[in-house]
């Protein structure tokens, strides 16, 4: 679920430069300001809710497809409040303007990228579509077209990978471990940072003490650098 405060002013004062992150039970909750590039230098507040939709099963999530946004509005601000979500946040989701739901899947990255005689080839979302628990959807794709246009102009100048492989392959190759990678940590960050069971349990106590470990460590920094690292 995500949702849109137009006119900002939403947040606490002096947070519009930070996103905030929460986690509550069974539920992840972010929100931040963006400029909306007026020349006052207005800005927009939002708030995205992710959470594991278990009762779904296999069937996909109805979506507003009609854009109505109280009933999304209403249901993200019952499911703040119910995960236990601080007021802050909450508040953000109850001004909303403009909600939208969601569904976030992921495409598993071994499938195969390339059509038989080469005629297609896919990139981004389309090839390794990942939860969006690292932020790098965008960004793997960006880095897949890079690598396409490399693989194809080294198949131009008659390269030897090119001559043995063939361009769409070779590409297909260099990027399916990597992508395949931080599909499984954006995962595993997912189900840590959306883990239910009530306060107290099992399931939250690990994720509580995962993200303190990893903080104090600098792993949780390391891991979001070396997914802003280029790997072609």
């Amino acid at each position: 679920q995500f949702g849109v405060v137009p006119a900002g002013g939403a947040r606490p004062a002096g947070s519009e430069g930070e996103f905030h992150q929460w986690f509550g039970e069974g539920v992840y909750a972010l929100t931040g300001s963006y400029g909306t590039g007026a020349a006052d230098g207005a800005t927009s507040d939002m708030v995205a809710v992710v959470f594991a939709d278990r009762a779904a099963g296999s069937a996909a999530p109805p979506e507003n497809s009609n854009w109505e946004a109280s009933d999304v509005r209403e249901d993200c601000v019952g499911r703040l409040r119910r995960a236990g979500i601080p007021a802050e946040v909450v508040s953000v989701a109850e001004q909303c303007e403009r909600c939208f739901e969601l569904g976030v899947y992921e495409h598993d990255a071994t499938a195969p990228w390339v059509s038989r005689g080469g005629r297609a080839v896919l990139l981004g979302d389309a090839a390794h579509a990942m939860a969006p628990f690292l932020g790098q959807g965008a960004n793997q794709a960006i880095q897949d077209g890079y690598c396409l246009a490399d693989c194809l102009a080294a198949a131009r100048a008659g390269g030897l990978a090119a001559r043995v492989m063939g361009p769409l392959q070779s590409y297909a190759l260099l990027r399916r471990a990597p992508v395949t990678a931080l599909q499984l940590e954006s995962r595993l960050l997912g189900a840590m940072e959306t883990a239910g069971g009530g306060a107290g349990t099992l399931p939250q106590f690990v994720r509580d003490a995962f993200f303190l470990a990893n903080g104090k460590l600098g792993v949780a920094a390391q891991v979001f650098v070396k997914g802003a690292r280029p790997w072609v």
